[in-house]
């Protein structure tokens, strides 16, 4: 789950220690309704230089679990740990594991899945593959950002993963875009349901997109802001 979530190679993640993770809040928009989410930020030694990657808000619960289980593991056996400099994914004596291919090949016998329907072998390497498809097709991340998460190139995420057998075009082929009145003056409005038009235009925006303004404001891009309330409610206003 953690390598579907992160979408990190395998290497990058045999590499990952603690200090290299931070917990942030996010916000995450389920059916229209924007919400802030628990999750945490990565950063990763990848193959020529370091990025930061954001996985899925799931990851985080996934580290809590095995930092849990490493100061388990360090009160039986009596190594020292402070989830700090130590290699997140490390044995129960706090050595750091070098492969995960054994193991993988192990659990996928189990569970009879070590062959795809073509008859190709699974490896470790799959589930990034896994989560490149997956971001593409159910998340219909843009190829730019999604390149720039998992440290390849756009050529590389269009050759893999946007005509893998897995992605479904239907919903991007099939979008149709509202078109606007050629004869109707534009004008600079706000849609909210919930804030007065004086709060919205006190709150118009004048940050960068993907700005944190105040703790209260965050601007998405140049069309949409949303508002915290005190009880951690977002509020989205659309301006157009």
């Amino acid at each position: 789950n953690f390598m579907v979530g992160s979408g990190l190679r395998s290497t990058e993640a045999m590499n990952l220690k603690w200090s290299d993770i931070t917990y942030n809040e996010i916000v995450e928009e389920v059916n229209g309704k924007f919400q802030s989410v628990e999750s945490c930020k990565i950063l990763v030694s990848g193959k020529s230089k370091k990025r930061k990657c954001d996985p899925q808000p799931f990851v985080k619960e996934i580290l809590e679990r095995v930092k849990v289980r490493q100061f388990e593991f360090s009160r039986e056996n009596g190594f020292k740990f402070a989830a700090k400099k130590e290699y997140v994914w490390s044995d129960q004596h706090g050595n750091k594991i070098d492969r995960f291919n054994k193991s993988f090949t192990k659990l996928l016998e189990s569970c009879d899945l070590l062959y795809d329907d073509h008859g190709e072998k699974r490896v470790i390497g799959s589930l990034r593959h896994t989560y490149g498809t997956f971001r593409k097709n159910l998340g219909e991340v843009d190829s730019y950002e999604l390149a720039i998460q998992m440290g390849t190139s756009p050529e590389m995420i269009n050759k893999h993963y946007v005509h893998s057998d897995g992605y479904d075009r239907s919903t991007a082929v099939t979008r149709v875009k509202k078109s606007e009145n050629p004869g109707a003056k534009k004008k600079k409005e706000v849609k909210s349901s919930s804030i007065t038009e004086t709060q919205c235009v006190s709150a118009s925006p004048t940050h960068k997109p993907g700005t944190l303004i105040f703790g209260l404001f965050y601007l998405v891009d140049t069309k949409l802001l949303l508002i915290r309330s005190t009880n951690k409610t977002w509020w989205s206003i659309s301006f157009i």
